[in-house]
């Protein structure tokens, strides 16, 4: 009995621990810095809370629509990495989150990618959102390269 109440008290803290820090993470988000908030998780470097974010927050294409190219580039690193995890849960909150990002964003990167401007000029911000689209489209072609798939 002493063995699985000691047992108890780490898992516990350990729960504690994710919940704290899924709440800082939270907070963030809420105060409409994206970007911070996915700069935390990333600091955090920590697979669970990184599938309980995913999981809770862009999974079911909840909140997917607020996000930029920059932050889908941030969340599809953090997807493949648990699409390459042992854990079965793991794998499919990363699946999850990518399949939503596309069912979201893929229409605009293909319109993206295959809008040709017309004329001579050069279209800076066109060629800035080309360019993290190619990072996204990297991310999803790692992903789909994946032991997960």
């Amino acid at each position: 009995m002493n063995e699985i109440m000691e047992q108890h008290a780490t898992l516990v803290g350990v729960l504690k621990r994710r919940l704290s820090s899924v709440n800082v993470i939270q907070s963030w988000w809420n105060k409409g810095s994206i970007t911070s908030a996915l700069n935390a998780l990333t600091m955090m470097n920590d697979p669970s809370i990184v599938m309980d974010v995913l999981n809770h927050t862009f999974s079911d294409g909840y909140k997917i629509e607020s996000l930029n190219y920059e932050n889908i580039a941030q969340i599809l690193p953090h997807a493949s990495n648990l699409v390459n995890s042992k854990y079965e849960t793991h794998i499919l909150a990363g699946l999850k989150t990518a399949l939503n990002i596309i069912k979201v964003w893929g229409s605009e990167m293909i319109k993206i990618k295959g809008f040709q401007p017309v004329g001579g000029g050069v279209d800076l911000s066109r060629e800035e959102r080309v360019k993290k689209v190619d990072t996204c489209i990297d991310f999803f072609m790692s992903l789909y390269k994946s032991k997960g798939f």
